[in-house]
């Protein structure tokens, strides 16, 4: 990462240079945000073309390869977005910003690319790599109709977690499903510290063998976004904190289509997914580490 991260940084201009560089301990580090907004940094349609591929290398060194196939998979759904919107809403699939926090390779730096839909940051701490807050959304969940009918960029993730919820025996689903509406968004939030929510689900001790292999493999999904090494890093936090402290809620249908939300928490992990809005066809989903966001436990 921290050569993908110095070809990118010599090869801008001057005056792009300035831009996308940022001390390791800026505001704007800790600051997020998944919406359609301007961001702190260079976008990618500001850089040279040559830049450009630099840019998205260094994305791609910090992820696994299904992990930057879905975020190049999202950040082209704007074209998806400004077909259907008739060019209404300024939508770019390069219009995303990436940012270099301190020198790359020293002890404490890292980089966030951010734009509509993406947030990714990744943190190296005093040889910790972490990889959250970690933001994914698709609007269309499922493309309808067009060219590009049937892509699903979290289809697999929508699939586990809807597979888990219906191999619930009705009393293992009546902890489960908590509410029959699902709310519009996650509700962590985009807050620097992720503050726990309500204690609630069905709990790990509560399911058999083969539903916490599920429960796991459901996980894996999301961690495998990351690098092998971030991945496994995260996995084996979970695992030294507890696993029976994981719970599972779901809230709202179980039919394909239909509006639901749900989520993972505990052992310092949560994983939130809500579609609800646009009728159940818009994702958001966010994963976070209480105690490693922003490799903040790194920093003491």
């Amino acid at each position: 990462m921290a050569g993908a991260a110095r070809l990118l940084i010599d090869a801008l201009p001057e005056g792009l240079r300035a831009r996308i560089a940022f001390e390791f301990d800026s505001p704007q580090r800790i600051a997020w945000e998944g919406g359609p907004r301007l961001r702190d940094g260079l976008a990618l349609n500001e850089m040279p073309s040559e830049c450009r591929i630099l840019a998205l290398a260094l994305i791609a060194s910090g992820l696994s390869q299904r992990g930057f196939a879905t975020v190049a998979t999202i950040m082209s759904l704007e074209g998806e977005l400004d077909r259907r919107e008739q060019g209404s809403r300024n939508r770019d699939p390069d219009r995303y910003w990436l940012a270099v926090f301190g020198v790359p390779g020293a002890p404490r730096w890292g980089w966030r690319v951010e734009g509509h839909h993406i947030a990714v940051h990744l943190a190296c701490v005093d040889g910790l790599v972490t990889g959250t807050p970690s933001f994914r959304a698709t609007n269309p969940a499922r493309v309808p109709d067009g060219r590009r009918a049937g892509l699903r960029p979290l289809g697999g993730e929508e699939d586990a977690a809807r597979a888990l919820l219906l191999s619930l025996a009705p009393e293992q689903r009546a902890r489960a499903v908590v509410a029959g509406e699902a709310p519009m968004d996650a509700l962590s939030g985009t807050a620097t510290r992720v503050l726990p929510l309500p204690l609630a689900g069905i709990a790990w001790n509560d399911l058999d063998s083969s539903q916490r292999e599920a429960l796991l493999a459901l996980i894996s999904r999301w961690t495998g976004h990351q690098r092998d090494e971030v991945a496994d890093g995260m996995l084996s936090r979970v695992r030294a904190t507890g696993l029976e402290r994981l719970r599972f809620v779901w809230m709202g249908g179980d039919g394909v289509g239909e509006p639901h939300y749900w989520r993972i928490d505990g052992a310092g992990l949560l994983i939130e997914w809500s579609n609800a809005q646009n009728a159940g066809n818009h994702v958001h989903s966010v994963v976070r580490e209480a105690a490693f966001d922003f490799g903040l436990a790194g920093q003491g």
